[in-house]
């Protein structure tokens, strides 16, 4: 409910990410905040949040990292977390 939650607020299509083999651009921006999110929130391990986005533990942690550098520096990343995780409570 938190994923497809979050999904809706920055309206991509979840399935789109699960199906695809490879995601590039915006897309991998989003997947990633997106991972992060449900990753913050806690409540799934690495595998559960890796079946959700058709990745393997491994690249979810992998993604986790970059996507948490990735908020240090750059503010537009920043800026665009902040709305979401307040709509998602976490």
């Amino acid at each position: 409910m938190l994923l497809e939650k979050a999904a809706r607020a920055f309206g991509v299509d979840l399935e789109r990410f699960k199906n695809s083999a490879k995601v590039s651009g915006q897309d991998v921006l989003d997947r990633d905040l997106l991972l992060y999110l449900v990753w913050l929130h806690g409540h799934q391990t690495n595998q559960q949040i890796a079946d959700l986005f058709g990745l393997s533990y491994s690249a979810v942690s992998r993604r986790i990292s970059i996507f948490k550098q990735l908020i240090l520096r750059d503010n537009q990343v920043k800026k665009r977390l902040e709305p979401v995780k307040s709509i998602i409570k976490i």
